[in-house]
């Protein structure tokens, strides 16, 4: 039964390099040839990939609806969703990047939005598969670069965090930082968040933070690379797909 299978495997194969060696191969029948050689490898006991296949699918019927001059709303990627599970998970972040790539060629990057959780999710899954303390901060700033709503809520928490550090201490013996800032508000938290908004954005010369001892000048050393950490990623990311890098 393998063998028959296999057999028809081949055939397919062999029609899909005849179909394609045409001047004006029929990209639909292509793509539908692979799709017979992707269920055949699901449905039977042959224990090949099905990453490669996909990925041709993939290419096969973008080229389908380009010659056909189709919108994009005819695009039917259904069978990724459901072909995805099938995947191991650097197959499955190889054939996510694949597949944004495609659809930036054809103008169509807004359709990745579908699968756009799906690549979160795998390589969040695969970095912490390979946990370290460089992949920990890789997962952090997939996070952060997920969409801007995650960015506001990032930046949201951030100077929340400075506010709650700069408050004023209750003991002068866990002072950390001599601080001088404007009044904005009689509310000390509030007042705070103000202040750091502005000095981080770079818009309050007034305000003055002083480390004391070598715990708040470690602090402060942190609390920049972590900002300009951020800020140097968000911006290469955006650059990236701008360029369509």
């Amino acid at each position: 039964m393998v063998q028959e299978l296999r057999a028809i495997i081949n055939g397919e194969y062999i029609e899909i390099q005849s179909e394609l060696s045409k001047v004006n191969p029929d990209y639909n029948s292509v793509t539908d040839r692979y799709n017979t050689i992707l269920e055949i490898k699901r449905n039977s006991t042959i224990s090949e990939s099905i990453y490669l296949d996909l990925k041709q699918i993939s290419k096969y019927h973008l080229l389908s609806i380009d010659h056909k001059n189709f919108n994009y709303d005819k695009l039917n990627f259904d069978f990724i969703k459901r072909n995805l599970i099938e995947l191991h998970l650097a197959e499955k972040i190889d054939f996510l990047e694949f597949l944004n790539d495609l659809l930036k060629k054809s103008d169509l990057k807004d359709k990745f939005c579908d699968f756009k959780f799906d690549l979160f999710k795998a390589k969040v899954s695969n970095y912490w598969h390979k946990c370290s303390f460089v992949n920990i901060i890789k997962i952090f700033l997939l996070s952060i670069n997920y969409n801007i709503y995650t960015l506001l809520i990032f930046l949201l928490l951030f100077v929340c965090s400075l506010s709650v550090i700069f408050l004023p201490a209750p003991d002068f013996s866990i002072v950390l930082f001599e601080i001088e800032s404007d009044t904005f508000h009689q509310n000390s938290f509030l007042n705070n968040m103000y202040n750091v908004s502005l000095w981080l954005s770079g818009l309050n010369d007034d305000l003055k933070i002083k480390p004391l001892n070598c715990i708040g000048l470690t602090i402060l050393i942190i609390i920049r690379i972590i900002f300009i950490g951020v800020l140097i990623d968000v911006i290469f990311n955006e650059l990236k797909n701008k360029l369509k890098l």
